[in-house]
């Protein structure tokens, strides 16, 4: 089994065409984090790009996280949508009246 000489060209196109992909990759993490990690060869921009995809996500992961603490950091006023959801609800279903509707709902 041998490769004739178009399919070689075939693989040296689509190795190019990695390497420039990585390359680009890695550059546009270096513009925005701004260092210079200068790796050498394409195995190494490989591994560069896939460490700064997972410290992506991993920040993203965190960042989340945080951010979903601190909006439910507040047991009492989460209680208080609570209810008034629940009490919404209910208006609706029951169909209430506007005046009582209007008494019921008011916004915090």
């Amino acid at each position: 089994m041998s490769i004739n000489r178009s399919e070689m060209g075939d693989i040296r196109t689509i190795a190019f065409s990695l390497s420039t992909a990585c390359r680009s990759y890695l550059n546009t993490y270096d513009l925005m984090i701004g260092n210079d990690t200068l790796p050498g060869n394409d195995i190494e921009r490989l591994i560069c790009c896939v460490v700064l995809a997972m410290g992506a996500m991993f920040y993203a992961i965190i960042l989340g996280n945080m951010s979903l603490l601190v909006n439910n950091m507040d047991p009492t006023a989460s209680r208080h949508r609570l209810k008034k959801d629940i009490t919404t609800n209910t208006i609706r279903r029951v169909k209430v009246g506007m005046t009582l509707c209007a008494r019921a709902s008011y916004d915090s």
